[in-house]
């Protein structure tokens, strides 16, 4: 089998190339499994969202984006325990993601993994967090994303080592336009300018920590509405030659 991880900043078009490309290999023939692993759907999420649906806050987006832009010293505060419960998630969706390819009827040479959002890009927005956002609240707090980073590390490390994935890395050429696409998306003017910036050079640096582990394809995106083609087009490519 062969895989590929999608890593990057945000309005990328990740999510959009995986669906896209996912068509297409069925459609030649292959089997693909396609695997979501979104900060936002752990067991912090469920947390956060029950706590945002007893507030009286403006929706942003999703309940993270909501909590931290609506009181943001609260949201600091919550900050170690949305840490410590997705740190306590991970093995779990670890297991999951590894049983769903195992109990796949079909595992071959024609069998194409795609993973979304695999946990680097929760370690680049926690310490965007940690270190900018709640740079203020130490001890605790920098203790438990010090755990997270290496419950989180430690397992992309092993999902590497058992799968052997390409790591495909989308990085905003154009912050202004990811910006203008985020907008558009979760329907808010509201955004954090130096979170996009943090998030592209945080994708860039982590790729190349993890190309220890695995190679790295890294396509620099102007605007995903007219690069996506370019992009599914050279992955094909190299899941055609591979």
């Amino acid at each position: 089998m062969y895989a590929y991880l999608f890593l990057g900043s945000f309005c990328t078009g990740k999510t959009t190339i995986i669906r896209k490309l996912a068509g297409i290999l069925r459609s030649r023939g292959y089997s693909v499994i396609s695997v979501e692993v979104n900060i936002n759907h752990g067991l912090a999420y469920l947390v956060t969202r029950f706590t945002v649906s007893l507030t009286r806050y403006k929706y942003i987006g999703n309940y993270y984006l909501t909590f931290r832009f609506n009181n943001p010293r609260a949201f600091c505060r919550y900050l170690p325990l949305m840490m410590l419960l997705d740190a306590l998630f991970i093995p779990l969706k670890y297991t999951a993601i590894l049983l769903r390819i195992a109990l796949s009827p079909r595992r071959d040479e024609n069998t194409i993994v795609l993973v979304d959002e695999y946990y680097p890009n929760a370690i680049i927005d926690y310490e965007f967090f940690v270190n900018g956002l709640c740079r203020e609240k130490k001890g605790l707090t920098r203790a438990i994303y010090s755990f997270f980073y290496r419950v989180a590390e430690s397992h992309t490390i092993r999902m590497l080592e058992k799968l052997k994935p390409t790591i495909v890395v989308l990085i905003s050429k154009n912050p202004l336009i990811s910006m203008e696409l985020w907008r558009s998306r979760e329907r808010t003017g509201i955004f954090d300018y130096t979170h996009f910036l943090h998030r592209t050079a945080g994708s860039i640096a982590l790729a190349s920590k993890l190309g220890e582990y695995a190679r790295a394809l890294l396509f620099k995106v102007n605007d995903p509405r007219r690069d996506g083609m370019k992009i599914l087009e050279s992955l094909i490519r190299d899941i055609v030659v591979r």
